[in-house]
C-alpha cells in the first residue's frame, strides 16, 4: 500500500460493511462495524516493483486492506475493538467488551481503595 497524505485530516464517525476477509481475520466478513475513520491521506494498493503474491485487498472501501496471504489485516476505522460484533466475531460469544472491562475496574477500586485516596489523587496536578 501507499498513502499519499493530505492537507486535511479526516476525523469522522463511519458505518461500513467489510466485504470478503480470509485468513485468521475472516470471521470479519459481511461484518457491519462503526468506529471514526481517522486519517491525514489517502490509501492505495502499490503497484509497482511488487511480487503478484504480496500484494493488497482492499476489504473496505478506502478503509481497510489485507494481504493476500490473510495474516495482515489494517485499517483507518479506530475504534473496533469497542464495537462488540466485532470481538464476539473475534474472540468468540463470552468476550468482554470494553464496558464489561471498566466496569470491573470501577468495582474492584470501588471495593479495595478507599474513596478519599482517589479523590485526592484527581485533585493533584
Amino acid at each position: 500500500l501507499v498513502t499519499v497524505f493530505d492537507r486535511d485530516k479526516t476525523v469522522r464517525h463511519t458505518k461500513v460493511s467489510f466485504g470478503d476477509v480470509t485468513g485468521m481475520w475472516s470471521s470479519l466478513s459481511k461484518l457491519t462495524v462503526e468506529g471514526y475513520e481517522i486519517h491525514h491521506g489517502q490509501t492505495t494498493e502499490y503497484t509497482k516493483n511488487y511480487s503478484q503474491a504480496s500484494g493488497a485487498i482492499e476489504v473496505a472501501p478506502n478503509l481497510a486492506w489485507q494481504n493476500k496471504e490473510g495474516n495482515v489485516f489494517g485499517c483507518y476505522l479506530h475504534g473496533l475493538f469497542e464495537d462488540t460484533a466485532v470481538l464476539q466475531s473475534l474472540f468468540g460469544s463470552y468476550a468482554a467488551t470494553l464496558d464489561n472491562v471498566f466496569d470491573g475496574l470501577a468495582n474492584f477500586l470501588q471495593t479495595h481503595v478507599e474513596h478519599d485516596v482517589l479523590n485526592e489523587l484527581i485533585k493533584r496536578e
